[in-house]
């Protein structure tokens, strides 16, 4: 973007995630910015002064493919990963380790959820450390580690692969609750209107400080603001509102239509045609 500028060649740019203009600094204004909706949209405006004109709200473009739905029947997806059909799924999004000084919380609610007469998938992030050492993991439990490897010697030096996300689809279209913390997890669930339960409880007393972080930042406020996710604070709450959701999976169906609404802008599968058309109007193809 810097060779750009100084080339005075045009730049368009894009907001990948809910926190990059609030946990990151924008370090170049681009000539005009692409973004997921219009929260980001009026924090591009306030936090670094771009005009509304030069900021195109399209939707979450990676999303599209999710409204195209499974398609894999549910009990052949099941058999094929090694689930039980006739049991209700649970996926658990690990907290990861850099949300919080020292990891405590996962290795905890992975060992909570073992004790579920339910399939349990934990889904790990292709690219973030997770803690669980000493934990030998539960015979019903499932550990899916997406992600291409292209450096074993490099952490983090790994990518999705279609397959991972196609996988990752079946498992939200199946599933019957989600469980995570303060990641886009939330607004996974929410677009397949999964109930959503927020880990927040730990096995000792921490300070604040201690805690999971981003439950108090501000990209994640709409989430706690909608009524579509519920926050469990202690174990007893944990389980009370597992076995809740389990059985009525109707509950905050409200709440997660706003998460879309306010999250996803237009949840309509066109999203990437908005940003080709960003595009072809950067280049001077208006209506192509």
């Amino acid at each position: 973007m810097q060779d750009a500028r100084r080339a005075g060649i045009a730049i368009v740019a894009m907001v990948r995630s809910s926190d990059n203009l609030t946990t990151r600094a924008l370090r170049i204004i681009p000539d005009r910015l692409i973004v997921h909706n219009e929260i980001i949209q009026n924090e591009a405006s306030s936090l670094y002064g771009m005009k509304a004109e030069r900021i195109t709200v399209v939707g979450i473009p990676h999303y599209d493919k999710y409204f195209r739905g499974p398609t894999v029947p549910r009990e052949s997806f099941f058999r094929k990963i090694g689930l039980d059909p006739r049991k209700k799924l649970v996926i658990y999004f690990p907290i990861c380790d850099y949300r919080m000084r020292e990891n405590v919380v996962d290795r905890m609610v992975i060992e909570t959820l073992a004790n579920l007469d339910a399939n349990v998938v934990v889904r790990f992030p292709p690219a973030e450390s997770v803690t669980i050492a000493g934990l030998v993991k539960p015979p019903a439990m499932i550990f899916d580690r997406p992600g291409y490897v292209f450096d074993e010697r490099i952490y983090g030096n790994r990518e999705l692969t279609p397959e991972d996300d196609e996988r990752l689809l079946h498992l939200l279209a199946y599933c019957d609750l989600v469980v995570a913390g303060p990641s886009t997890a939330a607004i996974d669930a929410a677009l397949f209107d999964k109930p959503l339960l927020l880990v927040d409880f730990y096995p000792t007393t921490l300070a604040e400080a201690e805690k999971i972080y981003e439950y108090g930042t501000e990209h994640f406020s709409p989430i706690l603001a909608s009524g579509g996710a519920r926050r469990a604070k202690s174990r007893d709450e944990f389980l009370s509102r597992l076995h809740e959701y389990l059985t009525h999976p109707e509950l905050d169906h409200a709440g997660r239509a706003r998460i879309v609404e306010e999250q996803c802008w237009r949840a309509d599968g066109r999203s990437s045609q908005r940003v080709v058309a960003e595009l072809l109007a950067a280049l001077g193809h208006e209506g192509a």
